[in-house]
This record gives structure tokens, C-alpha cells and sequence, in this order.
């Protein structure tokens, strides 16, 4: 019974930890988004993944 709720709360550890990072990711990708919008817009995506 203790593996299982410990295996559980390994689980919920790593899915919180991943869902942290997409949050930052996309932070990051909207700030980038933003300023090349700001400084004229014209181009397009230029050189950004995903």
C-alpha cells in the first residue's frame, strides 16, 4: 500500500515539474512573440521551433 502512494506522489512530482516548464516555455515564447511584434512586426516566426 506504501509503494503504491509513494510511486503516486513520484508521479504527481514529475507531472507538476513538467507542467512548470511548458509555463515557462511558453512565457518565454510569448516575450520573444511580443518584442519582434513591437519592433515593426513585418517579419514572420524568423528562425523560431515550435
Amino acid at each position: 500500500m506504501k509503494e503504491k502512494a509513494e510511486r503516486r506522489r513520484k508521479m504527481d512530482e514529475e507531472a507538476e515539474r513538467r507542467r512548470r516548464m511548458m509555463e515557462e516555455a511558453e512565457k518565454r515564447w510569448r516575450k520573444t512573440k511580443e518584442e519582434k511584434e513591437g519592433e515593426g512586426g513585418g517579419e514572420e516566426e524568423k528562425g523560431q521551433g515550435g
